[in-house]
């Protein structure tokens, strides 16, 4: 038993009663949602929590030093006199890693149940592998104003209106260690609230800075915790098998916890104070100072009896934590330099008495430190520091060592890693070692168990862990992490829904986008599948593909993957939304580029009133073949598909020679059948060849455009003719009614590998109508909005079908991919597409991802608007493109050039942009993965050629649990090099590598049985 427990015990008192926290302040809360931020103190003070997530930006140490420097400008208004108190705590613990992974994971898991794909495999593969990559972290805050803050006569007077408001609540004696709703002093709220508010801006503002004449934007993002998170929060670090960071909905409730009055007002109920609530176990002390909770768990507190001589980054601290691999909690009190009746003088005695280390004339030297901090003070004030920390065990380990033997040499080892960090004074020995591992905990006891040392502010800040990476988002189904080891969930909500992925081959750009892929399939809140329509070039969305349908199972049909080639399955670029007789604004922007292209338009050729004579020309296409106005609709044929003629049998639908397709779709859609009323209007439509016919014989064109001419030689309209002409000719896949069908697939990858060969201008003006038409065919059952229905001529029974089928499209999520674009070699029609895309995509939920090998392949027009960029690897003549575009700031993009190397044991390297509507965020991250989504995208070409080997006699998923089981990096890259060097000359090493595996699954079918 601990000398505080056995006097509290003594005094019938609870071990909580160390804490002062006594109850959430209802009065106070003025937020939205009345949910009380604040928690009143036993003396009526008030205290407020918030996590610091981290910079917007990952600073340069020239910055960073910047950034502290305004920081404590910002600060001096708290420490100047008594009254706040500030307490600053890092929380890392990786032993609870995959607790946190299965928590973390656990509702993209379900969305993907709920959506019917079996990615078990992957989600367990996670939580295995990424305990090696990640280890929860937290900084949390607390900010204290304490009644010493307020003149003595305003606190006579406070006291004297809570006597008061005590009689008038009527609170019988029988009420002990209850909240006392009379206990908040109000006077400090307004005072308390300044106080948080100067912290948040200080934080949020500090990266505000000039250097070198240049603007560095930067900063520190501050959450603010809700009391009922931060006394969760509390009770799970001192608990196995609870989250260890901070949750949006935290088991214990403050709302549980209110006290109630009766109906003559009189108080009949209230709810324990809150430090019973946060200490949720007996704590016992043992052998050698350790503290052993009721479920097992061995705290081991070291306590930091004089400051550093250095003061060095917390990072260095960091580093050496994240090596040892052992769990910890530091906590740092500052308090304003004349709190509580501690002067220097006394301050100074009390260092005398306590350090070891001071040698004849260390009495003049501690005078000289005094005496130059309170030079100093009025700038950079003086702060009275204290500081515990605390590393725990529970369990007997692989080694069989007990949870008390593990505590204790962590606890040597974090007592040696602090010694070196500064060179500074600690020490295991303490008064009372419960005391102490509850003073580890931000905010929880009034009295902190470690002694004080002062120093200026400036001094201090550089110890504090502030420079911790941030993301926008706190939960996120896509994941990063920074190189010491804190994980960044990753969401999808931008300031525009336009994302770029861009590295050389091997440097994990194409890895990085099918990953960002599955996260859209089971990011939490879908009520369906998301669509997807991929263009690319190779075989990583085929990789992509097969996993989806393999998850999908039974409804493997929701997704498709095609190769387009020129003269395989056709696709009109004029096919219209099933009854539309005319294109939508989209549809029509499309064609307007598609044909742009066809006629050679560049930047550097522009062709005068091209565009303009384009959209004349495909209206008065459409208005050709209309069955209204003086349109000639296309009268219907037997045999042209026999799935048609079959269905007009089946429905008994009348024809005769003047039946129109139209009357035929009609008739069908009236019969409810989607599917073949769909087939018929692809001949109801026009095609190219109608398209030239327009441009042969419309008299309105060449009136309006005929004295045109194409650089001064040919007539405008027949040079459209003639090269649309031409196109027809040289690329039939777009001369003819569409013959590729996707059904009912809601994920569809198109590869262009066929048709974007060459990099010459034929060959980058085919790959760029390729593209056009590719993304035209895979988002045609998506890109679709309200307003299209709203301006188009159609009948009643269409338009409700429409504006209900709409209204779905509008809630699904829809993401439109775009890879390998430097094979369009940069023409404008791409840009422009795109941009429309993502102009029209903020409406109607698009997002837009897009992939090559270089940001600078990325159109300049949309370099300008991304929302998110990923940048796996750049050279020195990018990172002034990347500067200008994204507002990166110069040393961070300079120093992405060493980090974007491609895949390591850390990750694949990336610097990464997001841009919110706040503000905008760096990083420089790694993309982590587990290896059974590793093997399942893999883009090695050995690798998918082991891989595709296996899958001749092995299931898939199998394969994919053999091989990341065997080679847990996604590759055999490192297998091959191995087995060439002890190579003797004729070996297969990948049908080597596959028979092991094929003989691994074998074996291990014998085992079951």
């Amino acid at each position: 038993m601990s000398l505080a427990k056995g006097l509290f015990r003594a005094l019938n008192l609870p071990l909580e009663s160390l804490s002062d926290l006594h109850a959430p302040d209802y009065a106070g809360a003025q937020n939205l949602q009345n949910v009380p931020l604040d928690a009143v103190l036993d003396s009526g003070g008030l205290i407020r929590f918030g996590i610091i997530q981290g910079d917007y930006s990952t600073p340069d140490p020239e910055l960073y030093q910047a950034m502290l420097h305004k920081l404590q400008i910002g600060l001096v208004t708290l420490f100047r006199q008594p009254g706040h108190t500030l307490d600053i705590s890092f929380h890392v613990d990786p032993s609870r890693s995959a607790e946190f992974l299965e928590s973390h994971l656990a509702p993209y898991r379900q969305q993907a149940e709920k959506h019917g794909l079996d990615f078990g495999a992957i989600f367990d593969a996670r939580v295995r592998d990424f305990p090696r990559h990640i280890a929860p972290e937290a900084v949390i805050i607390a900010l204290r104003t304490d009644p010493s803050i307020l003149l003595p006569n305003e606190q006579k007077r406070a006291n004297a209106a809570r006597t008061r408001r005590r009689a008038q609540a009527r609170m019988g004696d029988w009420i002990r260690n209850g909240q006392d709703v009379t206990a908040v002093l109000p006077e400090l709220r307004h005072i308390h609230d300044q106080a948080w508010n100067t912290l948040l801006k200080s934080l949020d503002t500090c990266g505000n800075v000039i250097m070198d004449e240049k603007s560095r934007n930067n900063g520190l993002r501050l959450d603010t915790l809700s009391i009922g998170q931060t006394i969760d929060w509390m009770r799970n670090v001192q608990r196995s098998g609870f989250p260890t960071l901070p949750v949006q909905a935290p088991l214990w409730k403050s709302a549980l916890a209110r006290p109630s009055l009766g109906s003559n007002g009189a108080l009949t109920a209230t709810a324990p104070r809150l430090g019973l609530s946060a200490i949720p176990e007996e704590l016992e002390k043992r052998k050698e100072g350790i503290v052993q909770s009721a479920q097992g768990i061995c705290f081991a507190p070291v306590v930091m009896s004089l400051g550093p001589v250095h003061s060095l980054p917390f990072a260095d601290l960091l580093e050496n934590l994240v090596k040892a691999n052992i769990p910890a909690r530091l906590n740092f009190r500052l308090m304003p330099g004349n709190s509580g009746g501690l002067g220097l003088k006394k301050l100074g005695a009390e260092m005398l008495f306590l350090t070891t280390k001071v040698t004849d004339n260390g009495n003049s030297l501690i005078k000289e430190a005094i005496h130059e901090m309170q030079r100093h003070a009025n700038h950079d004030p003086v702060v009275l520091m204290r500081s515990v920390a605390v590393t725990w065990a529970s369990g007997t380990n692989a080694k069989g060592e007990s949870a008390e033997e593990q505590a204790q040499m962590q606890q040597q080892t974090l007592l040696r890693m602090i010694e070196t960090w500064g060179n500074q004074e600690a020490t295991t020995r303490c008064g009372d070692p419960v005391h102490t591992v509850l003073s580890s905990i931000p905010g929880l006891v009034e009295k902190m168990a470690a002694p004080v040392w002062p120093a200026n502010l400036s001094d201090v800040l550089p110890l504090m862990p502030l420079d911790r990476p941030a993301s926008p988002w706190n939960h996120g189904p896509f994941f990063l992490r920074d190189p010491l080891r804190k994980m960044l969930s990753v969401g999808h909500d931008l300031k525009t829904p336009i994302i770029s992925f861009t590295g050389a081959p091997g440097n994990g750009k194409s890895m990085s986008m099918g990953l960002q892929l599955l996260s859209f399939l089971w990011d939490a809140g879908q009520a369906e599948l998301p669509y997807i329509s991929i263009i690319d070039v190779g075989y990583s969305s085929i990789e992509f593909i097969k996993a989806v349908r393999q998850a999908l199972g039974e409804k493997a049909y929701l997704a498709q993957g095609f190769t387009l080639s020129l003269h395989g399955r056709t696709i009109n670029p004029f096919d219209t939304p099933l009854g539309f007789r005319f294109p939508t604004a989209n549809h029509l922007s499309f064609l307007k580029n598609l044909i742009s292209i066809v006629c050679g338009e560049t930047r550097e050729r522009p062709i005068l009133k091209l565009a303009e004579a384009i959209t004349a020309a495909v209206n008065a296409c459409y208005l050709s073949v209309a069955d209204m106005g003086q349109g000639k609709p296309k009268l219907y044929q037997p045999g042209v598909d026999d799935q048609v003629d079959e269905a007009i049998a089946a429905y008994r639908i009348g024809i005769d020679k003047a039946t129109s397709w139209w009357e035929i779709t009609d008739a069908l859609f009236a019969k409810g059948d989607l599917t073949m009323a769909g087939r018929a209007q692809r001949y109801a439509v026009p095609v190219f060849l109608d398209f030239i016919s327009t441009c042969t014989s419309d008299k309105d064109l060449f009136a309006k455009y005929g004295d045109l001419k194409v650089e001064n030689q040919m007539s405008l309209i027949p040079f459209i003719n003639l090269s649309v002409n031409e196109a027809v000719r040289n690329w039939p896949v777009m001369a003819a009614p569409s013959t590729f069908d996707f059904g009912q697939a809601r994920i569809i990858s198109l590869d262009l590998a066929e048709v974007t060969q060459g990099q010459d201008d034929a060959s980058i003006r085919q790959a760029t109508a390729m593209y056009l038409l590719a993304r035209f065919k895979t988002s045609q059952s998506f890109l679709f909005t309200k307003e299209d229905v709203e301006t188009a001529i159609l009948t009643p029974e269409y338009r409700t079908y429409h504006e209900k089928r709409a209204e779905q499209i509008k809630r699904d999520v829809k993401i439109s991919v775009w890879d390998e674009l430097h094979r369009t070699g940069g023409l404008p029609q791409i840009p422009d597409q795109i941009e429309r895309d993502g102009r029209e995509g903020r409406k109607s939920g698009l997002r837009i991802l897009l992939g090559s090998q270089s940001f600078r392949d990325i159109p300049p027009t949309i370099q300008d608007i991304l929302g998110a960029a990923y940048i796996m690897g750049l050279d020195g003549k990018e990172i002034q493109t990347v500067v200008e575009r994204t507002g990166v700031d110069p040393i961070l993009a300079a120093k992405a050039v060493d980090h974007c190397i491609g895949p390591g044991e850390k990750g694949a390297g990336a610097l990464v942009y997001w841009k919110r509507e706040d503000r905008r965020y760096t990083s420089l991250s790694y993309v982590i993965a587990g290896s059974v989504e590793l093997w399942a995208l893999t883009t090695h070409p050995e690798s998918r050629t082991v891989k595709e080997m296996i899958l001749k006699e092995v299931p898939y998923s199998d394969t994919l649990n053999l091989l990341s089981a065997r080679y847990p990096s996604g590759t055999i890259k490192k297998e091959l090099a191995r087995r060439k060097g002890l190579a003797t000359g004729g070996e297969d090493f990948l049908t080597e590598i596959a028979q092991e595996i094929i003989r691994m699954y074998q074996t291990s079918l014998l085992e079951r049985r």
